[in-house]
C-alpha cells in the first residue's frame, strides 16, 4: 500500500540540485487545524477589542454628560441661592413697608378683627372703611405672596 504525502522542493544554492521533502499528510491535517485555531483566536480576539472600544466610547459619553449636568446644577444651585437672596431682600423691604406705613403682621384668621381695631386710630380725613378694605386686600395680597399664588389683578372695592 502506498503512504499518502505531499512533496516540499527545495533548491539548493550550491549545486543548483533540487531536494524533495516528503511531509507526511497527518502533518498537513495538523497544521490546517492549528490555522483554523489561530484564525478564531484572532477573530475572537477583534470582537473582544472592538466590543472594549465600544464600552470606552460610551463611558466617555457618560462622563461628559455628568460634567455637564454637574456644571448645569451648579449653576441652577447659584441661581437659586441668588433668588433666595432676592427673596430676602424684597422681604427686608416688605418689612420696611410696613412699617413706615404703620401696618403689622397680622395672621389670615384674624384679618377682619385686626383691621377694625387700626381703623379708630386713623386720622379724621380718611374714610375708616375705605382703609380697611385696602388693609384687608393688602393682606390677601401679602398672604398670597407669601403661598406662591400668583394673582394678576387686585378686586376694587365696589361702592
Amino acid at each position: 500500500m502506498q503512504r499518502r504525502y505531499y512533496l516540499i522542493f527545495v533548491a539548493s544554492e550550491d549545486d543548483g540540485s533540487l531536494r524533495k521533502i516528503p511531509v507526511p499528510l497527518r502533518y498537513v491535517y495538523i497544521f490546517v487545524a492549528a490555522a483554523i485555531v489561530g484564525l478564531c483566536t484572532i477573530t475572537g480576539m477583534a470582537g473582544s477589542y472592538s466590543r472594549m472600544l465600544l464600552k470606552t466610547a460610551r463611558f466617555n459619553q457618560v462622563r461628559s454628560e455628568r460634567e455637564t449636568l454637574r456644571k448645569d446644577y451648579l449653576q441652577m444651585e447659584q441661581v437659586a441661592q441668588e433668588k433666595d437672596t432676592q427673596a430676602a431682600s424684597l422681604g427686608s423691604l416688605a418689612s420696611e413697608v410696613s412699617a413706615l406705613y404703620g401696618l403689622r403682621q397680622i395672621r389670615a384668621g384674624k384679618r377682619s378683627a385686626a383691621a377694625a381695631d387700626l381703623a379708630p386710630e386713623l386720622a379724621g380725613g380718611i374714610d375708616n372703611r375705605q382703609y380697611v378694605d385696602s388693609f384687608e386686600q393688602f393682606v390677601a395680597l401679602r398672604t398670597a405672596a407669601f403661598s406662591g399664588v400668583a394673582e394678576f389683578g387686585l378686586r376694587l372695592p365696589q361702592r
